[in-house]
């Protein structure tokens, strides 16, 4: 596990957004490494500058808490413009049948 972690935060170290967004959870979750509030922070601010939707979320429900609603609303409205596309350009409808809810 100590080899995967490291390998995790040489990758993090070179910009890759999605292991600055893994290291970020070790840092908040203190597993493997020890628990820093301020580094899980900065990891999650640096992949969610590379666009990384998990660190954009775990960054709005951190703003969230601390009633830095601004903040908080931007980053969720980026996350839910993101799903809608992502429903808009797929190939197939998310509804694959339709079903009736109701006894009869």
């Amino acid at each position: 596990m100590e080899e995967v972690v490291e390998e995790i935060e040489a990758a993090s170290s070179s910009g890759d957004p999605h292991s600055q967004s893994l290291m970020g959870f070790v840092y908040g979750t203190g597993m493997m490494r020890e628990k820093s509030k301020s580094k899980s922070f900065l990891r999650h601010n640096f992949a969610a500058e590379g666009e990384n939707m998990q660190s954009k979320m775990t960054l709005a429900f951190t703003y969230l808490r601390q009633d830095m609603h601004d903040k908080a609303v931007k980053l969720y409205a980026e996350l839910a413009e993101t799903a809608v596309n992502s429903f808009l350009i797929s190939k197939d409808s998310p509804v694959v049948e339709p079903t009736r809810i109701g006894t009869r």
